[in-house]
């Protein structure tokens, strides 16, 4: 028995306590998680891949049902969006400035953008639901749910300014 697969449960039993929109929400997008620690307790890192359905991989020292629950819903949004995108434009096909990325600090092209908005803004919204039925947040989770709020406000204002994007990008 890997103790990694106890708090994944954990994670997906507290998504259901949220409402099995959430639950559904992940396995539409998420079938499959490879996991290993991470050396760096301060850090995690996790990664979809658009040609890879379903697919993620997370690397973290951090083992909690609300970490959990954060990056499957963080992961699930990046699936969601490049099945959109297949089906889709996002942005407008001659976009080609550079707009700069609370997420990474750094100039990303505005589809980079809208990626991370979709998934830190559904990361935000789950944090706003644990809130809001009452569950319980230790001091690192309320920091990381404050600092979810600013970086989703960042991210958000080269969207609004700009007119690149196409109504279902801008429905995102």
């Amino acid at each position: 028995d890997d103790p990694g697969d106890a708090v994944a449960a954990g994670s997906l039993d507290l998504l259901e306590r949220l409402g099995s929109r959430w639950v559904d929400w992940v396995r539409s997008g998420v079938s499959y998680v490879a996991f290993s620690g991470h050396p760096d307790t301060s850090r995690t890192r996790s990664k979809s891949w658009e040609s890879i359905a379903g697919t993620v991989a997370v690397a973290s020292s951090v083992n909690t049902p609300i970490f959990w629950a954060e990056t499957l819903v963080h992961e699930a949004a990046h699936q969601h969006f490049h099945l959109l995108s297949r089906f889709d434009g996002l942005v407008g096909e001659d976009e080609r400035q550079l707009y700069y990325s609370a997420a990474v600090r750094r100039p990303r092209p505005l589809i980079r953008i809208l990626i991370a908005y979709h998934a830190f803004g559904n990361v935000l919204r789950l944090y706003q639901h644990l809130a809001q039925v009452g569950i319980q947040m230790s001091d690192n989770e309320q920091v990381q749910f404050r600092a979810m709020k600013r970086l989703v406000s960042e991210l958000e204002a080269p969207l609004l300014a700009s007119r690149a994007l196409t109504p279902v990008g801008a429905a995102l």
